[in-house]
């Protein structure tokens, strides 16, 4: 089979998978199931492979919180914490008073590695150095110049 036969089976079945998207009840079985298969490929969740993990001050989530993926849900928390000193456990507390349910078997080292990954220099997340918290946790901080911290 040569590449261009490869490209227009690819392109039909495109067309049945739009003509099915179309659909809003299918389309929300077909979010359903993608969410489920990447969280049974180690734990990460579909919106994940796209998102860089060095963040640029991106703009605030809006989507429904329980409609998030695990890495969406903390950054929508973030603006909570503009320019306070937090933990993964702050963070976890307020996803969890929004509502926010973790697939996760272990939801504090979920976040606890979430917030690691938004550290940067100019992005979301700042670490602060010498400063310990309650049980040896890493404390963080949102700075006040943080772009998506201009409200939900």
């Amino acid at each position: 089979m040569d590449i261009g036969e490869i490209i227009r089976q690819r392109i039909a079945k495109l067309k049945k998978l739009e003509e099915l998207a179309s659909d809003p009840e299918m389309a929300d079985m077909m979010k359903e199931i993608g969410r489920a298969v990447a969280m049974e490929g180690a734990g990460v969740p579909a919106s994940t492979p796209h998102e860089p993990d060095v963040p640029h001050a991106k703009p605030p989530i809006t989507a429904p919180i329980r409609s998030l993926g695990p890495k969406a849900a903390v950054r929508s928390t973030l603006h909570a914490f503009v320019g306070k000193q937090f933990t993964h456990n702050d963070v976890l507390a307020e996803l969890r008073s929004k509502g926010y349910v973790f697939n996760a078997k272990n939801a504090p080292v979920t976040v606890s590695g979430i917030l690691k990954r938004l550290v940067h220099p100019d992005g979301e997340l700042k670490k602060i150095e010498g400063k310990i918290g309650p049980n040896g946790a890493t404390i963080y901080e949102v700075p006040v110049t943080f772009v998506g911290a201009s409200g939900d």
